[in-house]
Formats: C-alpha cells, sequence, structure tokens
C-alpha cells in the first residue's frame, strides 16, 4: 500500500518535472525572442 502511493508520488513528481522543463523552454524561447527584437 506504502510502495503504491510512493510510486504514484514519484510519478507525479515525474511529471511535474517535466512540465516545469517544457515551461522554462517555452520563457526561454520568448526572451531570446525579445532579445532579438532589441538589437
Amino acid at each position: 500500500m506504502a510502495d503504491q502511493r510512493l510510486a504514484i508520488l514519484d510519478q507525479a513528481i515525474s511529471q511535474a518535472q517535466q512540465f516545469a522543463q517544457s515551461i522554462l523552454g517555452l520563457i526561454q524561447q520568448q526572451i531570446l525572442a525579445l532579445a532579438q527584437q532589441a538589437s
């Protein structure tokens, strides 16, 4: 029972990390685009 909960938690954490990374990637692209416009 505890193992199952731990596995679900682990899965949720890895999904959250993937989500955060994709968001950061999008933000980085936006910053690069703005920097190119500014120059």
